[in-house]
């Protein structure tokens, strides 16, 4: 029987098929102005890359800042339970999550299940999320991909005064 999870972000929108536990198809589209459309197109690219009907699937779940806009779905997921699940089905040694989205960014303590112990979320003007990094890779003039490398041949700490997305890369422009 095929699974799909339907994550429902404020930028994309991503989507996984899976049938015995592996990994069928995926797919990301961006969020558009009506969620359950966007989703809607995001499932049937998955299906389309698995080959497979709308019919095949017994379950679908969502997560993310939108998951209760899915009408069709048969329930949804915390983002923090969502991203621990994830994490270990994918690393099973994992118990530690840094999950950044689009607006915010959290850290998850779960165990060797996925149950999530602790977390926390930095809610703060975009600040630490995707929407910031994408503003720095800008400003910097450098493409997204490269900036988790170029940052890791950095020999120096700059401080950054400004917590708000907008003026953090007002301040790394000057």
């Amino acid at each position: 029987m095929i699974k799909a999870g339907i994550d429902v972000g404020a930028k994309t929108i991503k989507v996984v098929l899976m049938e015995d536990r592996k990994i069928r198809a995926k797919a990301k589209v961006l969020s558009g102005f009506d969620q359950e459309e966007s989703a809607k197109e995001a499932l049937e690219q998955a299906l389309k890359e698995a080959g497979l009907s709308r019919e095949a699937i017994g379950s679908i779940f969502t997560t993310g800042n939108g998951r209760k806009a899915i009408s069709y779905a048969s329930g949804d997921v915390t983002e923090p339970r969502a991203a621990a699940l994830g994490a270990v089905f994918l690393y099973p040694s994992a118990r530690t999550v840094i999950d950044v989205g689009a607006e915010e960014a959290r850290a998850i303590k779960c165990d060797s299940s996925g149950k999530v112990l602790d977390f926390a979320v930095n809610e703060k003007c975009a600040a630490g999320s995707g929407a910031f990094t994408e503003a720095m890779a800008r400003a910097l003039e450098v493409p997204l991909e490269e900036l988790g490398p170029l940052s890791l041949r950095s020999t120096q700490t700059i401080p950054m005064n400004a917590q708000c997305t907008v003026f953090a890369e007002s301040e790394v422009v000057s």
